[in-house]
């Protein structure tokens, strides 16, 4: 989820957006998740309802999410927020999301909206994702979909009743995005600068784009992304915010 940089989910950047292009993969079925097609090449607009309060990823407006970035001896930050208006994707209200990584020195390194959805069955689907990456000094890279244009699908970042053993494909975007995570438990225990968690659901994640990258996420109840790990690099939560909460 929601944004990962494996070479972000989250919350938030996929690991292909960041990995580069490459040949698209095959389209999964169900895996086990109900009967849902997933990715889907029709979401139905009537299938969605306003508002995300999945329990895994409340993703409510105004929420302010704040991360560590650690990986290969650098250090940074990540700040996550969910925007307080809507934005109409494929006919579906989405929830925005943006997400900005900086470096130690204050940098930034990663500028990412992405586009969610919660089905009426409780699933959360991602719509569609732009984000710009900076490579270097003279060096921006930019990636966008959008369900339901060029070829893009929507997939699920969180199901509504997680189940061990349960697979789903975040999205299809062919040449752009196709990350996966499978469900492999419900009472994990994880500590973070945040707090610590005796029952976090625990997903494992991999790309159809960057298949040597593995990866595992932990969310807590209430809280949405609370530890990711990929690629050698970890992302901590430190604070979570609500809409009107200051800053300690």
């Amino acid at each position: 989820m929601l944004l990962r940089r494996a070479g972000s989910v989250v919350l938030l950047v996929s690991m292909a957006a960041v990995a580069g292009c490459g040949a698209a993969p095959p389209k999964s079925g169900p895996s086990g998740v109900d009967g849902l097609v997933i990715p889907t090449p029709s979401a139905d607009p009537a299938d969605f309802r306003a508002g995300i309060d999945n329990p895994w990823l409340p993703l409510t407006p105004g929420t302010t999410w704040e991360y560590d970035v650690r990986g290969a001896g650098d250090t940074g930050s990540r700040t996550v927020t969910v925007a307080d208006s809507p934005t109409e994707i494929a006919g579906i209200e989405a929830t925005a999301v943006r997400s900005v990584e900086r470096d130690g020195s204050g940098q930034v390194l990663l500028d990412a909206s992405e586009w969610f959805a919660q089905d009426r069955a409780g699933n959360v689907w991602k719509l569609g994702e732009e984000t710009k990456e900076l490579r270097s000094a003279n060096l921006a890279v930019t990636v966008s979909w959008r369900a339901g244009a060029e070829g893009a699908l929507a997939g699920v970042v969180m199901l509504g009743k997680p189940r061990v053993g349960d697979g789903y494909q975040h999205e299809l975007a062919p040449g752009v995005a196709a990350d996966r995570s499978s469900v492999v438990a419900l009472d994990a225990e994880v500590a973070v600068p945040a707090g610590s968690y005796d029952d976090a659901l625990q997903t494992e994640d991999t790309s159809a784009m960057s298949p040597d990258v593995e990866g595992e996420s932990y969310y807590a109840r209430g809280v949405g992304l609370v530890l990711e790990s990929a690629d050698e690099v970890e992302i901590e939560l430190v604070e979570m915010r609500t809409a009107g909460q200051s800053r300690d």
